[in-house]
């Protein structure tokens, strides 16, 4: 067999529902010339049998059974083991429009990273209900290191970094720079592409929306978030803005586009307090939220935010440490939740 120009590399943890849907539309890719490393991440249902039975079926899947260790590790494995020339990731629960590889080969030829853009496609159990164009930014070249970086605040507050689908990456500039997933339980997937994008010179993002993302169960946001989240959200946050200094574009824009975000993971980090699967007493949720409230970072960006009506208000009592009424904005947000399902 002769060397695959494209590696994808699919991390499954018990993925049954869906994984056959994902490797079936990799399989009818009108570009073939393509390795599948499988990492099964230590699956307990049946997506290891399923993982096998592809491989067997089609020489160009490779299955490696791993124990659970994560997202992060899995595709770091994924990344010593391929043998193309390009990298394209995909996730277990989603698929790929037959010109998925097509229209990103055309690209990356000429520059070192090609971004596409993506459908979100909700479902209620099996049944699609509707699909919404995502990951959208403005199509074009940037051919030299300089306007890469200036416009890299952009897909970054508008979520297009934040993740590796839909991407296509050069592997000589991942293993020359030993460019790896890190080890946490979010937001790993900037960091990589924070890594990659210090690294490049030029950048292509292309209108075609050859990726389906599949938001259901797997990554619905009822999933709880880790209760470092607080934590996290603030070391990504100055990891960027160092990223950006460390360019020369950290400017008045960037600095109030950040600032914004920051609080708008705030909020998310305390709507996490009221999530079902953890078990915050009051006195505990009040001593958080006043934690976080008492942080000179959280302050500071306040006066920045420009976000949902929501979140604009929630700043606003964040500025004058009002935090009961904090708590009863979020009561009140989740009672409206529930009275709009049952209407």
């Amino acid at each position: 067999m002769n060397k695959p120009k494209v590696t994808i590399i699919i991390p499954v943890y018990n993925a049954e529902k869906y994984v056959k849907v994902c490797f079936d539309s990799i399989i009818n890719q009108t570009f073939s010339n393509f390795e599948v490393i499988i990492i099964d991440d230590g699956s307990t249902d049946n997506s290891s049998q399923i993982c096998d039975e592809y491989s067997i079926k089609d020489r160009r899947f490779k299955v490696y059974h791993l124990k659970n260790e994560g997202a992060a590790k899995a595709r770091n494995r994924a990344l010593d083991l391929a043998l193309g020339e390009y990298i394209f990731f995909v996730d277990a629960d989603d698929w790929l429009e037959k010109d998925a590889l097509s229209n990103h080969i055309k690209e990356i030829k000429c520059v070192d990273m090609v971004i596409g853009c993506s459908h979100n496609c909700y479902f209620e159990g099996n049944k699609l209900l509707y699909k919404k164009r995502d990951y959208f930014y403005k199509e074009g070249k940037y051919l030299n290191k300089n306007d890469v970086r200036r416009m890299y605040i952009d897909i970054t507050i508008n979520g297009v970094s934040h993740a590796p689908h839909n991407k296509m990456y050069k592997k000589s500039l991942i293993d020359r720079y030993n460019i790896r997933f890190p080890n946490r339980k979010k937001y790993e997937d900037l960091a990589f592409n924070n890594q990659y994008v210090d690294k490049i010179n030029s950048l292509s993002i292309i209108n075609s929306y050859d990726y389906n993302y599949r938001v259901s169960s797997l990554k619905g946001v009822a999933l709880k978030l880790p209760t470092n989240m607080f934590e996290i959200f603030t070391d990504v946050n100055n990891e960027i803005i160092a990223l950006l200094k460390s360019w020369n574009v950290y400017d008045y824009r960037s600095e109030k586009m950040l600032k914004s975000k920051y609080i708008t993971e705030v909020a998310s980090c305390i709507n996490n307090t009221y999530n079902p699967n953890l078990d915050y007493k009051f006195k505990e949720r009040y001593y958080y939220i006043k934690s976080i409230v008492n942080t000179e970072k959280v302050k500071e960006a306040c006066r920045y935010v420009n976000s949902s009506r929501f979140v604009n208000v929630i700043s606003k009592l964040i500025q004058i440490k009002a935090i009961l009424l904090i708590c009863i904005c979020y009561r009140l947000k989740i009672c409206y939740k529930k009275i709009a399902r049952k209407l």
